[in-house]
């Protein structure tokens, strides 16, 4: 399966005890459905047989087949969790997925382009974009929110407020 044709649905965070468990933080609308898509693959396209065992808000407790300890559940710390596209449900009109924004390109609100996106992360603090425009403070990032981005997939473009 290329690149393109897989979503992100979770991330193992952490390893849970002592038995091989591990945290996932689900990217799914239902944490669970993290491993309700069909096969779940890693970044190198190796499948990753997940059994749920339990959520917390958005971070999922699973079990992976072949994983018996802490030890081996750390060594996934990390590990990106890919579903096929095919696999999911369809989208309404104005939907989309994070990875639909990656490689369109960004414009002020002035019309000046300002990059192509190349990321749409979150570390705690709320989604944001990162384009691929270098600054003296490093790449540009923008907050992602209703309020800074309108999105129009069908152009290509994201326009950005591009905060002070």
């Amino acid at each position: 399966m290329s690149p393109s044709n897989r979503i992100l649905v979770g991330e193992i965070v952490r390893a849970r005890g002592i038995r091989g468990e591990v945290v996932i933080r689900s990217f799914t609308e239902e944490p669970r459905m993290v491993a309700g898509y069909g096969p779940v693959t890693d970044e190198a396209g190796r499948t990753v047989a997940l059994k749920i065992e339990g959520t917390d808000g958005e971070m999922v407790r699973a079990r992976i087949d072949g994983i018996e300890t802490r030890m081996q559940a750390d060594a996934l710390r990390g590990t990106r969790l890919y579903v096929s596209r095919a696999a999911l449900p369809a989208l309404a009109d104005g939907e989309y997925y994070r990875a639909d924004l990656i490689g369109l390109t960004a414009v002020s609100t002035e019309g000046a382009t300002l990059g192509r996106i190349h990321a749409v992360e979150d570390f705690g603090g709320g989604l944001f974009i990162e384009l691929d425009a270098e600054t003296a403070e490093g790449p540009l990032c923008i907050p992602f929110t209703p309020e800074t981005c309108a999105v129009d997939i069908a152009a290509g473009v994201v326009r950005v407020m591009v905060p002070d």
